[in-house]
């Protein structure tokens, strides 16, 4: 995106018109054009952390789950690996068409599924949670419980790999920050304001469609490395390893994006 375009009035329908903006709940409309603004980019660089974290700990797996799978890259991603089973879960119902088209005849099944309560059909081998979806927990309480429903969807001795946006994300340009694309012929306004105080990142955008303008709103909290592995304790899950997501080889205390392995904590073990 650049900073070409000032204002959502842009998005306008026609010459002197006003647009009719309509809000809708998150990934509503930005399905249609997710993979080619946000996904397919940030898929590349996610796939190279993700072979390195599971080679760096030798994670072997048969079955899988993406949580917060959004169009199913992932999920494709894990089944042309070798994964047997593998399961995509999301809490956007568009999303999940999506995610659905792009797997057809591989054998992936989807779920719709808030991740504060996820329930697989069976326990799997690697749970991963990609591309900041954590970060839209913003309660401390709400991501220890999140934590929790992972663990319990592991099979024992199971890994879940996940990233976060840390407190320096928050910490960049302060205030708000306007950015224009093109999606698909259709123009997309997104207005950041980040507050490096409460650490929330809230992001609006506008997509044209028709005579009206559509508005969604993503709002995020920024967790430190402290916090999240704070909030792992109790959860039944035991950290492994916290790497920077850009460079894993750099001490990930300064990451802007964290990227962590944790693994199922063997019961007895935790009895003790």
């Amino acid at each position: 995106m650049d900073n070409s375009l000032t204002t959502p009035a842009d998005c306008q329908c026609g010459p002197r018109q006003r647009p009719v903006v309509e809000s809708v709940e998150p990934y509503g409309a930005l399905s249609v054009i997710y993979d080619e603004l946000l996904g397919d980019r940030f898929f590349t660089e996610l796939r190279r952390a993700f072979q390195w974290m599971i080679r760096r700990y030798n994670v072997r797996f048969d079955s899988a789950a993406d949580v917060a799978c959004g169009t199913g890259t992932f999920v494709r991603y894990l089944r042309d690996i070798g994964a047997q089973t593998v399961y995509g879960v999301d809490g956007s119902p568009t999303m999940l068409r999506r995610a659905a088209r792009k797997n057809v005849g591989n054998g992936a099944r989807f779920l719709l599924q808030d991740f504060r309560a996820l329930r697989l059909p069976r326990p799997v081998d690697l749970l991963t949670c990609n591309f900041d979806s954590l970060n839209y927990l913003r309660r401390a309480a709400d991501l220890s419980r999140a934590f929790r429903r992972f663990a319990e969807n592991l099979s024992p001795d199971g890994h879940a790999i996940f990233d976060f946006v840390t407190e320096r994300s928050t910490e960049q340009s302060p205030g708000s920050i306007i950015e224009r694309a093109v999606g698909q012929d259709r123009p997309v306004i997104r207005i950041t304001h980040r507050d490096p105080v409460r650490r929330l990142q809230v992001a609006r955008l506008y997509l044209r469609r028709a005579e009206s303008v559509i508005c969604e709103t993503h709002v995020q909290r920024a967790y430190t490395i402290p916090e999240v592995i704070a909030a792992l304790d109790g959860s039944g899950l035991r950290l492994i390893a916290v790497h920077d997501f850009h460079n894993p080889s750099r001490p990930p205390r300064r990451a802007m994006r964290a990227i962590y392995l944790a693994r199922r904590a063997n019961v007895h073990s935790a009895q003790k």
